[in-house]
């Protein structure tokens, strides 16, 4: 249970009921793929090679961040001398090694959620602070590519989560309103960047420690992206 029952099963927001759905973005870490886990892991073996420990609030706060906000994050926590540069790119090479080793961890629901919006015409995409090449290997490895018209990487675009950037040049590429726009998110950096951006989200808590405040945000929540079908289902009916 990932402390979802502090919330309503489903927590509506009557007046974005109504919003048309154009798009869907979605975060790929911890919402398309079971990749959090992974990340994790590889950090603290870097660091510890290193002689550093990563604390566990450390690498909760840096989910679904930018490298920049990543970066800011572990020097205030670790200390200024800390070789985020390097570790940082030998994380990532270790990630894709091991990435390119075994298969990708698909998260339940996910075949459904893009089949539910390409039988409506709802064009979807990735917007994820990893590297565009990470993206590209996952979706290519998992089979999903074809069903996403763009991806958007954080490597792009200024600011990243908590930052609305990365959903709105989405928005813009599109030429969507936000707010018919919809986001799939896992993060409470992720929430954040969707509520300030004005895009409705649903929240499919995976191992991120989501605070209450802000998961009242998401339009919904819910266990597994099969039960978010469930909830858009039940939209239309209304």
């Amino acid at each position: 249970n990932h402390g979802s029952g502090l919330y309503n099963k489903y927590t509506i927001k009557k007046e974005r009921r109504c919003g048309v759905r154009k798009l869907f973005i979605f975060d790929m870490d911890g919402t398309l793929f079971d990749t959090e886990p992974i990340s994790a892991q590889i950090w603290k073996e870097v660091a510890k090679e290193k002689g550093y420990t990563i604390p566990e609030g450390v690498l909760q706060g840096v989910i679904g961040m930018s490298y920049a906000g990543g970066k800011e994050v572990f020097l205030q926590e670790i200390g200024e001398d800390f070789p985020f540069e390097s570790l940082c790119a030998e994380k990532i090479r270790r990630q894709n090694e091991w990435y390119n080793a075994h298969p990708v961890p698909v998260k339940p629901g996910v075949k459904e959620i893009l089949n539910h919006a390409k039988r409506r015409g709802i064009p979807c995409a990735v917007a994820s602070s990893s590297p565009l090449i990470q993206i590209e290997i996952l979706l290519n490895k998992t089979g999903l590519r074809e069903y996403f018209s763009y991806l958007q990487s954080g490597e792009t675009v200024k600011r990243g989560k908590p930052y609305p950037d990365i959903f709105l040049a989405v928005c813009r590429h599109f030429d969507v309103k936000p707010q018919d726009a919809l986001v799939f998110e896992d993060s409470e950096n992720g929430l954040k960047a969707a509520e300030t951006g004005g895009i409705p989200a649903i929240l499919v808590p995976d191992l991120a420690v989501i605070g209450e405040s802000v998961a009242y945000k998401a339009l919904y929540i819910c266990d597994s992206l099969i039960e978010a079908v469930q909830c858009l289902r039940e939209e239309e009916i209304q």
